[in-house]
């Protein structure tokens, strides 16, 4: 569940807002870089968060 929401959450939510701000200030703002990276951090975590709870799940 923590990984799907945290994707998630990077995905869409980071996205819209990366967009509303790749308008106003297009690519050369520092601000367009930080969220890009914030969204990118997060889709990346949740992947992580992912293959964690499959690797410790034990083995039946």
């Amino acid at each position: 569940m923590l990984a799907g929401s945290t994707f998630v959450l990077g995905a869409l939510g980071f996205e819209i807002i990366f967009r509303k701000l790749y308008k106003i200030y297009q690519v050369d703002h520092v601000s367009v870089t930080i969220f890009a990276t914030v969204e990118e951090l997060l889709e990346f975590g949740g992947l992580i968060i992912f293959i964690y709870a499959l690797l410790s799940y034990p083995h039946v």
